[in-house]
Parts: structure tokens; sequence; C-alpha cells
């Protein structure tokens, strides 16, 4: 997606169509905001948000990312060692847990993601609305294969 938007939930200062007075008709302009050919941007948002489509997509990415978590903490458990651990809650479609240095380059090549903070070797997973089971369950497999090894 391309572009940002402006909810506005004060009905005082909802734009009506035609209304010389509308206090948001020129906003855009006003913070230097104003993009060429906005009808592109804007049917983005008009399509994400018909027919709960980004309800579906959230709901989507955050079961993703809670099945990743749920198969990462089998993968921790059945180890004695102490090989990944998840420093915050899982509440959303993000991830953040520590590995072993070693595991972020042959991870990052199968399903790329970033080094949150370095020092801790701590990652960020993020799950998105394409995310598949699949794509987990080649994570998991890596995972796997690197604690054998």
């Amino acid at each position: 997606m391309y572009g940002e938007a402006v909810i506005v939930f004060n009905p005082a200062l909802r734009q009506v169509a035609g209304d010389p007075n509308d206090p948001l008709k020129y906003r855009h302009k006003q913070v230097m905001q104003l993009a060429s050919k906005q009808r592109f941007i804007a049917i983005q948002f008009l399509t994400l948000l018909e027919n709960d489509l980004w309800r579906k997509s959230s709901e989507h990415s955050n079961s993703m990312a809670k099945l990743l978590k749920e198969r990462l903490e089998l993968i921790s458990k059945k180890n004695d060692q102490q090989l990944i651990r998840f420093t915050k809650p899982v509440e959303t479609n993000a991830i953040f847990l520590e590995i072993p240095r070693d595991w972020y380059e042959p991870l990052s090549s199968i399903i790329p993601f970033y080094m949150w903070r370095t020092k801790q070797c701590e990652v960020r997973l993020m799950c998105s609305f394409d995310t598949t089971e699949n794509d987990i369950d080649l994570f998991i497999n890596k995972v796997n294969e690197l604690i054998e090894n």
C-alpha cells in the first residue's frame, strides 16, 4: 500500500461533499501531502475497507503469528537448552525472540526478517496477509535442522 488515511471520529469535522466551510478540505495541501493522481492511492483504501478485507487480512496475519509462536514454543520445550527465548508477548502479527547468532543468516536466507537488537541477537518476525502455513513449516523445519547440527 502507498499513502496514508486520515480517519475523523469527530462528527463536527467530517467532510460534507460540496461544503465550502469544510475544515479538512484543504488540510492535505497545508501539510504538503497532495499527491498527483490521488485516486490511485484512494482506491487501495476503498478496496481494503470493502467487505472487511482489512479485518480478514489482519486476523490472518495475527493467527499465523500465533501459529508460528506455538510451533517455536514446541521446539523450545523439546530441547533442554534454552535456544529460543521470546522477549515480548505475541499480541499482533509480530514475534520478538532471541535466537543463537549463527541461526540468523541461514534462517533469514529462506524467509527474510530483521535483527531487532543486535547485541542480544533479538529478531523480529512479521507475519502478513499472505503468510502461509507452508512458510511457517519452512521456517520451523530450518530451525529443527539448525538444532540437530
